[in-house]
């Protein structure tokens, strides 16, 4: 029986038996260690992964704020549109010319139909806000 020792930063280290039984105990060795790195290698990933899908959240949060604001402003100048398209219907001018009043309905409708739909809009966002913003 023979005695192979190999000499590393950690130490030395003896292998009892030929060649052979020396090279098995290094590819064990080898193996336990890839192992240990893989471990290594996964645990540091899901630090990471939940720390990115934080960062995630919280800036889809405030992109959807952002979206909010920009929702109500624009709510608010079309409802200013429609009051003044209102008060341009309500001159003596414009009651008198049919084409005019047309124009002036016709723009109010489109102006109703966008508020709409930005009202749908601040509706989702507003729902989605309330479930996902802590």
């Amino acid at each position: 029986m023979r005695i192979k020792s190999t000499i590393s930063p950690s130490g030395t280290t003896l292998y009892l038996g030929n060649y052979d039984a020396y090279l098995e105990a290094r590819q064990k060795q080898e193996a336990a260690k890839a192992a240990a790195e893989a471990e290594n290698e996964n645990a540091v990933p899901k630090a990471n992964t939940v720390y990115k899908q934080k960062k995630e959240r919280a800036s889809e949060i405030r992109k959807r704020r952002a979206a909010l604001s920009k929702c109500e402003r624009e709510i608010e100048a079309t409802e200013a549109e429609i009051d003044t398209l209102n008060e341009q219907l309500s001159n003596p001018e414009t009651a008198s010319d049919y084409e005019k009043m047309m124009e002036i309905t016709n723009k109010i409708t489109e102006q109703k139909a966008f508020a709409d739909s930005l009202m749908n809009d601040w509706t989702e966002l507003t729902l989605w806000l309330e479930e996902n913003d802590v």
